[in-house]
């Protein structure tokens, strides 16, 4: 009998789901679709709802068992002392922005269904640990909606005091006074109204300010000039599918999902006239941010157009060095250097400062079409499915296929020889914090 690990006792809880009265229940009443019972590895135990519970690494801690005891990574009961310490749920989302922060477990489902992707404590309202505040910090957007009843607006309470001036926009659910108790976000999307319909208030003073109470912002915040992204954008292909989906995501998460960012994406993507499709793009910039994972950014727009040969960015990094380097000087006269010598600051024009070396060279695109033709339409759908570069499924998929192979199939270089070489393959896949 082979030994018992965390991972197969939950994928016997995920085999066990199919086909019960939880399935039909996180279907029919949640609202859940196929996609996200698979996303959090949802599955059955005795009749009831149960889960998996992680640590920030994505080491499975235990089980939980919803509205039920907690069960150890081995599927045993824990005993008293044995339950599993608290924790952000789901631990991929936490490189999320925007990020909702909900009461309990079910809301983050039913928010996965509408793309948003949100975390919950999983010791309930009444639990916030300091190192989630720290994990959440300089987040661009934090969202805070607990249940409508005594202990969910205790929890908010305290979960708006505690990211309070840690991140740069705060927002609280206000839920109306008619509503009855208990009423949470899954209630409100499923009678019918949207995340836009949902009262939400500011709440101020929630970016560390200066002496004069504006934010501080550095300039890593400051989102990158249209005019640049543009022009990065015409040295990328847009007729191949990665690229293409690439591009996308990292719009998405420049210009935060707004309408410019949609209007660029489809300006964009019209230069591959035979495969543009004006439904399809909307399409895709809908799904963007809706799974787990560190977002892609501009930078990768920036890093695949000065691989082609760009070199806006260092330019515009030229020039801006220039300004800086004028603004600093401006500055020491400010203070009493009224005539800085030529000696002392050097001249204004300084030369162009040499780029530093690149430490993580510029990968070259998977192309889809060296894939065997049966894999190619389950990779490319898998890849668009998860949102991610279609390398990850494609490495995994031939390295089993040549597992299922094995010894059958030899190559046999010399005509007069016994020497054969059999095809093992050996897969990695090097990818970023979080990326599933």
């Amino acid at each position: 009998m082979g030994r018992v690990t965390p991972e197969s006792v939950l994928s016997g809880f995920r085999l066990s789901l199919e086909d019960t009265p939880v399935f039909e229940e996180l279907k029919d009443r949640r609202g859940l679709l196929a996609a996200q019972i698979s996303l959090f590895d949802l599955g059955e135990c005795g009749g009831r709802l149960v889960f998996p519970v992680h640590d920030e690494a994505g080491q499975i801690l235990g089980f939980k068992i919803h509205k039920g005891p907690h069960l150890k990574a081995d599927g045993n009961t824990a005993g008293k002392g044995e339950g599993i310490p608290a924790q952000l749920y789901p631990y991929f989302h936490l490189n999320a922005d925007p990020v909702w922060v909900v009461e309990g477990e079910p809301d983050v489902w039913r928010l996965a269904t509408e793309g948003v992707q949100a975390l919950t404590g999983t010791a309930g309202a009444g639990t916030w640990k300091p190192e989630w505040t720290e994990r959440l910090q300089d987040h661009q957007e934090v969202v805070v909606a607990f249940d409508h009843d005594e202990a969910g607006r205790k929890g908010q309470g305290t979960a708006v005091n505690a990211l309070r001036g840690k991140v740069h926009r705060l927002r609280e659910v206000v839920w109306p006074a008619e509503l009855p108790a208990g009423y949470d976000l899954s209630d409100w999307l499923n009678s019918g109204h949207t995340l836009e319909d949902l009262p939400l208030r500011e709440v101020t003073g929630t970016v560390s300010g200066t002496g004069s109470g504006t934010a501080s912002r550095s300039r890593r915040d400051e989102p990158a000039p249209r005019e640049l992204v543009e022009e990065a954008l015409g040295w990328l292909p847009a007729d191949e599918y990665g690229a293409w989906v690439e591009a996308g995501m990292a719009l998405h998460h420049w210009s935060r999902g707004n309408e410019e960012g949609l209007a660029l994406f489809d300006q964009w993507s019209q230069r591959a006239a035979d495969k543009y499709d004006a439904k399809e793009v909307r399409q895709k910039w809908a799904s963007f941010g809706s799974q787990g994972g560190q977002a892609l950014t501009v930078a990768t727009i920036f890093q695949r157009a000065q691989a082609g040969g760009w070199q806006g960015l260092e330019a515009k990094e030229r020039t801006d060095g220039r300004q800086r380097g004028r603004a600093m000087i401006n500055g020491h006269s400010a203070v009493g250097i009224v005539d800085p010598s030529p000696q002392v600051f050097g001249e204004l024009e300084w030369p162009a400062p040499q780029p530093l070396p690149d430490s993580l060279p510029p990968v070259e695109l998977f192309e889809p079409a060296l894939l065997p033709e049966a894999f190619r339409p389950w990779i490319e759908d898998v890849a668009q499915r998860l949102q991610c570069p279609p390398d990850f499924p494609a490495v995994g998929a031939m390295v089993a296929l040549a597992a299922v192979v094995g010894r059958q199939v030899a190559l046999r270089p010399k005509v007069a020889d016994d020497w054969a070489v059999v095809p093992n393959l050996w897969g990695a896949i090097v990818g970023r914090p979080g990326l599933d």
